[in-house]
């Protein structure tokens, strides 16, 4: 190989020169910048003709969701967050993100479900109204709250009723019988 990109090959006993394209052996450099993550700046090295499996780099930032990658800053997203890079090139990515949402479910003391709602991070969460458990043979119930403090949206969450027992009184009646009839000699049966 020479430096101006000739090569001597030999074939069937004759030699001659071929040009030979140049192949590039060095990594590329990406770097993702993630503003307010936890890791805001990290570089990978990409060899040549392989890719980047993005989605084993996702930074963390709290009560949001990473979106994917644009190659401008502000621009539109080029590569989701689980996509595979494979640019030959040095590049920098920029986090998109979106404010996480999280599914809170009330449910009855049966596991029925009473509502649920999806809350962006952070969000109070609106209880419903206060559920009534009926009355079975043996109690009377009443409504005592949640199996956890209700707070405000940071993850998803689910919420059980628990509910007061109150035993119902037994009632007994007295059978009233009376005594039968005292039979007089004088008194004839048929």
């Amino acid at each position: 190989l020479t430096d101006l990109g000739w090569g001597m090959i030999e074939q069937g006993g004759k030699a001659g020169w071929i040009p030979l394209e140049y192949a590039d052996s060095r990594d590329y450099e990406l770097r993702l910048e993630a503003e307010g993550a936890l890791t805001e700046s990290l570089t990978v090295y990409k060899p040549r003709g392989a890719f980047i499996p993005l989605s084993q780099y996702k930074p963390q930032r709290e009560g949001y969701t990473l979106v994917g990658w644009p190659r401008e800053k502000g621009g539109k997203v080029d590569f989701l967050a689980d996509a595979n890079y494979s640019y030959e090139e040095d590049a920098v990515l920029y986090a998109v993100w979106k404010t996480s949402e999280y599914t809170v479910s009330f449910v009855d003391w049966d596991g029925s479900l009473i509502s649920t709602g999806s809350y962006p991070h952070g969000a109070e969460v609106s209880l419903p109204d206060t559920p009534v458990r009926a009355a079975d043979a043996e109690f009377t119930y009443e409504f005592s709250g949640w199996d956890a403090e209700v707070t405000a949206a940071f993850a998803d969450a689910v919420y059980k009723a628990t509910y007061s027992a109150t035993a119902i009184p037994i009632t007994t009646t007295e059978e009233t019988t009376s005594p039968p009839p005292e039979v007089t000699e004088e008194e004839t049966f048929p």
